[in-house]
């Protein structure tokens, strides 16, 4: 393994060439060595850090819903158009178009709010509950006393069930090379819902290149993008058969939390809920190390059976 640092930021970042105009560093990477076609996952991360680059610092992204119109190429950078759709105080939206060869390639929609953390707004809250305390303990109450105090709502949410098979994983066994903070994934499917040994096997497998530094802003959205798609393209096909092909059409990305670092142990669970017409719908909660829901992600594929589903096991 090479211990150079690899330099994510430059492969993947985008430079402003105009109004409303930006363009790729260089060329998006293959999906693999026998494919012409740039990775789904890199073409969805790139558009998010062009709306990240338009917009405010305070900014970030909360929905994206991307349109796979025609294959984008490995050997042409994209230019990114932008429009504005709207600019408001505390949400911008944004349309991205990518083209290659002044050919209109890819769509989407992104939505952007000022960033929140729920794991932040508890920590707020207890802080002005716990002065709230010691003012009642050591002041002497005062009639004429007119101090107003800001009053902070304590926050209210709720999630999916932490998946127990995730809570089961060793994920210290699984870190590889972790004092070089290589990034990987790691997948688990739990043997009480498939039978391992007529299924596809299960893999783990790096995902970067030497060292990965911490990343400038958007950069952890980018990589959240990319971490999607590849897992969904490589194992959480419907019919868990190696050689089965599909090509992504559409898909949409909710971010509920800032707290997403695509550099740390993200935990997925995914389903099949519809399959029909060769097409099937796939769908996500992402956990993060903290066991907090902070992401969804819904997936239309096309499947190119070819016969094969007289081996697949679902």
């Amino acid at each position: 393994m090479s211990g150079k640092v690899y330099d994510y930021e430059n492969t993947m970042g985008v430079r402003r060439v105009g109004p409303n105009l930006y363009e790729s560093n260089h060329p998006l990477l293959r999906a693999h060595d026998n494919t012409k076609e740039v990775h789904k996952g890199t073409i969805v991360g790139q558009a998010v850090l062009v709306a990240i680059n338009s917009t405010p610092e305070r900014f970030c992204p909360s929905a994206i819903h991307s349109t796979f119109l025609k294959p984008v190429l490995g050997d042409v950078p994209i230019t990114w158009k932008v429009e504005d759709l709207a600019n408001g105080n505390t949400f911008y939206h944004r349309t991205i178009k990518g083209f290659q060869n002044k050919e209109m390639k890819f769509n989407t929609s992104i939505f952007l709010k000022t960033k929140k953390s729920c794991r932040e707004l508890v920590k707020q809250y207890d802080e002005f509950k716990a002065g709230l305390e010691r003012k009642r303990e050591y002041e002497e109450d005062d009639d004429d006393d007119e101090d107003e105090v800001k009053v902070i709502a304590k926050p209210f949410h709720f999630q999916t069930p932490y998946p127990k098979f995730l809570g089961n994983a060793d994920r210290e066994a699984n870190l590889i090379g972790s004092k070089k903070k290589l990034c990987h994934i790691f997948d688990n499917v739990p043997i009480e819902i498939v039978d391992d040994e007529q299924a596809a096997p299960e893999k783990t497998f790096l995902t970067g290149n030497g060292d990965v530094r911490s990343f400038v802003r958007g950069f952890h959205f980018v990589g959240l993008a990319i971490l999607l798609d590849l897992i969904f393209g490589q194992h959480a096909q419907v019919l868990r058969i190696l050689s089965l092909d599909k090509q992504t059409l559409d898909h949409t990305i909710y971010i509920h939390d800032i707290d997403s670092d695509s550099t740390k142990w993200l935990g997925f669970l995914f389903r099949v809920t519809r399959f029909v017409n060769d097409r099937v719908l796939l769908e996500a909660e992402i956990f993060n190390d903290q066991k907090e829901h902070i992401g969804t992600f819904v997936q239309q594929s096309l499947i190119y059976r070819k016969g094969l589903t007289k081996d697949g096991k679902l």
